[in-house]
C-alpha cells in the first residue's frame, strides 16, 4: 500500500481513461480517416489468434493495462506534483500531468515493448505516418482524462 494513493480511485480513473481511449480510436477513424485502431485486436494478434472470443480479452487486457499504468501514475507522479513545484495541488495540474505521462506511456508501452514484440514474432513496425498520429494523440487524450478524473481528496 502506498501512502496517499487512493487506489480504489486509481483503478476506476484507468478503466474510464481506457474507455475513453477506446471510443476516441473509433471516432477518429471514422470523422478523421485515421486508419482503425481496435485495441480488442490485440487479443487477436498477440494473445490467441482467430480464436472466437478473443476480441473481448484484447480490449479486457487494454482496460486492465490502462488500470496498471493509473496505479502508477497515482504512486509515482500525482504525488509528487505538490512536492516538485513546492505548493498545493490545484485541480488542473492533473490532467497537465497526466498529458505529460500520456506521451510517457506512448514512448514506453507502443513503441518500446509492443514494437520489439511485433519484430520478434516476424512482423513489420507501421510505417503509416497517421497511425503514428493517430496513437500518439490517443494516448494524450488517455493521459489527460487519468489526470483530470484521478484528483483524490485530502
Amino acid at each position: 500500500m502506498i501512502e496517499g494513493v487512493n487506489i480504489g480511485h486509481a483503478l476506476i480513473a484507468g478503466l474510464l481513461a481506457g474507455f475513453v481511449m477506446t471510443l476516441a480510436a473509433y471516432w477518429m477513424e471514422g470523422v478523421f480517416g485515421f486508419p482503425r485502431m481496435d485495441f480488442g485486436m490485440t487479443g487477436l494478434k498477440y494473445m490467441g489468434g482467430d480464436k472466437p472470443g478473443w476480441w473481448f480479452v484484447g480490449q479486457a487486457a487494454h482496460h486492465l493495462d490502462s488500470m496498471l499504468l493509473a496505479l502508477v501514475y497515482a504512486g509515482a507522479v500525482f504525488l509528487n506534483l505538490g512536492d516538485i513545484f513546492d505548493k498545493p495541488v490545484e485541480w488542473w495540474w492533473g490532467p497537465l500531468a497526466g498529458l505529460g505521462y500520456g506521451f510517457v506511456v506512448f514512448l514506453i508501452v507502443p513503441t518500446g515493448i509492443m514494437g520489439t514484440i511485433t519484430v520478434l514474432l516476424g512482423g513489420q513496425l507501421p510505417r503509416d505516418r497517421k497511425m503514428l498520429v493517430a496513437n500518439v494523440l490517443l494516448h494524450l487524450i488517455w493521459g489527460v482524462v487519468l489526470g483530470a478524473l484521478y484528483f483524490p481528496a485530502r
